[in-house]
């Protein structure tokens, strides 16, 4: 009490340390949120201040492929207008997490459901990046997948496969050995409302 301490939350991966004084007294594994604004909650009973608040990067930021480069083609889109929004497949890799791509639900189109972005260059592709759609609703949030890669679109080799938690926070998928590349493609095989697919935003992580 009456003394400044230094509070620390280090976050690799969903691996969270708390640290007090450059101690580890806690630590929690929680992906839900991976991405957005910091924020504090204090007991509203205590006089709790903050002061030089950083955020510090725990690790090397990866580098994506070029976008403007980039085209994508979908299993199915709904590219009608929606409450202002369409949902065509572009929106995936348009740099805009407020808009999303969602295959097509009148009439619905059964899953499985999939992306394939024409990166417009061959790079050794290592890891994959799918931000969910990020405006309050759950529909198309893909749970189970497969991430593929080939050089001419057409013979694919699977790469990755696995689920994720339905949830906004950001999912990184890494493999081990780099692939050349010019196509990437994200199967959707299950979801949370198990009926179409979505993304918010997709990158691909190269070297």
């Amino acid at each position: 009490m009456g003394k400044w301490h230094r509070v620390a939350l280090s976050m690799r991966g969903d691996k969270i340390d708390v640290l007090i004084n450059d101690k580890v007294v806690g630590s929690a594994t929680d992906g839900t949120f991976t991405t957005g604004q910091i924020g504090f909650m204090v007991s509203p009973w205590q006089n709790a201040q903050f002061d030089n608040v950083a955020i510090v990067p725990t690790g090397k930021w990866p580098v994506f492929a070029d976008k403007s480069k980039m085209t994508v083609e979908a299993t199915s889109d709904h590219p009608g207008n929606v409450g202002g929004y369409d949902y065509d497949a572009s929106n995936a890799i348009d740099e805009r997490p407020e808009t999303a791509w969602n295959s097509e639900w009148e009439p619905a189109q059964p899953l499985p459901q999939a992306l394939t972005i024409n990166l417009g260059d061959t790079y050794k592709v290592n890891g994959f990046v799918y931000q969910p759609r990020l405006d309050d609703k759950v529909k198309g949030m893909i749970t189970m997948y497969t991430i593929s890669v080939s050089m001419d679109g057409k013979s694919f080799e699977p790469v990755a496969e696995g689920t994720w938690p339905t949830g906004t926070g950001t999912k990184v998928v890494r493999w081990p050995e780099s692939k050349n590349a010019r196509y990437v493609r994200l199967d959707a095989y299950e979801s949370a409302d198990n009926a179409t697919a979505s993304a918010g935003e997709i990158d691909i992580i190269v070297e």
